[in-house]
């Protein structure tokens, strides 16, 4: 217990404690101090255009005989240092230009910083202070080695990473840790983030990435599409590729007849319920199954893929924005998507401060907009989707591998009056109707999120907006044999709603060879 807080290992020490330690050992009792090496910068930044140029000179002549570079040439000659009464007379010089508190400040500031041996911030909390803390509350809650010593000794390791089955003291250790957090929150300011020279304002644990265990799902694993696995919902799988009559050639990558029709993936139809769902966003592959008698890597693997994604729009506008974009390459994903969430629970999703700290452009959350990378939209779009993360960690055995899927953004949620339902993975409205899902948490092998097409469409005509998707997707030949033309084609495709009907304009615009 000892050894890993505060002895030669210090595993939880140094790898938990240390790492995300992010208050300073300012109580809220006492005024914000600045840092020696702010107070250093603004006594630098006070000093006349006379006392800059003593200062430069000082400096020059103390960091003389210093190489920072090694040479190239061995046998070039070493920078002459300076001698110690040059060095003192240099700084004579710059002191007797400094008057009154000038002078003072730099006893009290100046001297300490050029002493000082380490570049950390001095108002830091102490990490050996918490461990000390956790050690001592350890051993108040009842830990003992007569009670759990043999025991714990079964499960001993000096690893770094967290282990799946950990001793009985970690466990206490890990009690004492928050609670040392929760002090830490109640009682001390945050350390300034990046470039900001007050304490940094805490918000919740969210922010410190303190949080592991997501109460809000059952979910244990990661969506089995990221392996290319997983069962196929019947319904969902309804765009088959034919491999055989798409025999590999040499113009196969670039070859434009053979993409598979999207339209069947923009409208799905649960055959089982009698419900159509909108695909908003999915990520569709078709990939070319080996025959039992061939073996890896014996011939080049094919696959074409797909990304689908929509945006809410106003009515009035939808016509001049499908008008401009089916004129544009959509490959190179330069239109809006989606940003990544982190470090919330779903039930709080989308109006618990976790999340709200989050909704900004600097999360990639900009709203209804009409930036497009390098583009201007001509009208502004709101995309549909958010992606939601629950990242695996060594110290959170909730969740395998981890755990990522799409959900609505929050105009949808709270014009749809949705809530989340833990226990079937699924967006539901009040009467406990399945409104949305993504299928990855069905079992499917693709990730994306379909939504409840009536009920969508009745939120569309209430709000005012369509909806637009766009498409882009690629032939891929991996293991390519270098006789190939090494041409390729991007296909790209914009759809708009007519009478219920997805209208939409396919291009396809062919790449040369790189050495073309």
């Amino acid at each position: 217990m000892y050894d890993s807080l505060l002895g030669m290992i210090g595993d939880f020490g140094r790898c938990i404690v240390g790492s995300h330690l992010a208050w300073s050992k300012i109580p809220f009792s006492e005024e914000w101090k600045p840092s020696l090496r702010e107070k250093y910068e603004v006594f630098i930044a006070s000093l006349t255009e006379r006392q800059t140029q003593l200062w430069e000179e000082f400096q020059r002549i103390r960091f003389a005989g210093i190489r920072f570079i090694p040479q190239i040439d061995e046998k070039a000659a070493e920078p002459e240092s300076p001698s110690d009464k040059e060095i003192r007379a240099a700084e004579s010089r710059f002191l007797k230009s400094l008057r009154n508190r000038k002078r003072q400040a730099y006893d009290d500031i100046v001297v300490p910083y050029h002493m000082a041996r380490t570049s950390q911030d001095e108002r830091a909390m102490s990490g050996e202070l918490v461990s000390r803390f956790i050690f001592q509350r350890v051993l108040e809650m009842g830990y003992t080695n007569e009670l759990f010593g043999e025991f714990d000794k079964g499960y001993y390791t000096n690893r770094r990473e967290g282990a799946r089955i950990e001793r009985i003291g970690k466990k206490y250790q890990w009690i004492s840790y928050h609670e040392a957090l929760a002090r830490l929150s109640d009682n001390f300011y945050m350390m300034p983030d990046y470039n900001i020279t007050g304490p940094s304002q805490y918000e919740g644990p969210w922010e410190p990435s303190l949080r592991d265990i997501a109460p809000s799902h059952i979910l244990v694993s990661k969506s089995p599409s990221f392996y290319g696995q997983g069962h196929e919902i019947g319904w969902l799988a309804s765009v088959d590729y034919n491999w055989i009559l798409n025999p590999m050639s040499m113009e196969w990558r670039i070859s434009k007849d053979d993409f598979p029709d999207t339209k069947p993936l923009i409208i799905v139809r649960d055959s089982t319920e009698g419900v159509d769902y909108y695909a908003v966003e999915a990520h569709f592959e078709w990939v070319e199954p080996h025959l039992p008698h061939e073996k890896r890597n014996q011939k080049p693997d094919r696959r074409i893929w797909y990304q689908l994604r929509s945006y809410l729009v106003a009515k009035e506008d939808c016509e001049s924005l499908f008008q401009w974009t089916k004129e544009k390459n959509i490959y190179g994903r330069w239109m809006p998507e989606s940003g990544d969430l982190h470090n919330i629970f779903l039930c709080e999703y989308p109006w618990a401060p976790s999340y709200i700290a989050q909704s900004s452009p600097y999360y990639g959350r900009t709203g209804w907009t009409d930036d497009a990378g390098h583009n201007t939209l001509p009208v502004e779009v709101r995309v549909t989707v958010e992606n939601y993360n629950n990242a695996a960690n060594d110290y959170d055995n909730s969740v395998g591998e981890g755990v990522s899927c799409h959900i609505p953004v929050p105009e949808i949620i709270e014009g749809m009056k949705l809530r989340w339902n833990p226990n079937n993975s699924h967006w539901e409205d009040n009467s406990g109707l399945c409104i949305a899902f993504d299928p990855a948490l069905q079992g499917h092998r693709y990730q994306g999120l379909l939504v409840r097409k009536d009920m969508f469409d009745q939120y569309l005509s209430n709000s005012g907006y369509l909806l637009i998707w766009t498409v882009m997707g690629e032939k891929e030949v991996l293991g390519e044999p270098t006789t190939s033309s090494g041409k390729w084609v991007e296909y790209s495709e914009v759809y708009q709603l007519k009478d219920g009907i997805p209208l939409g304009s396919r291009n396809f615009y062919e790449k040369p060879n790189s050495s073309e």
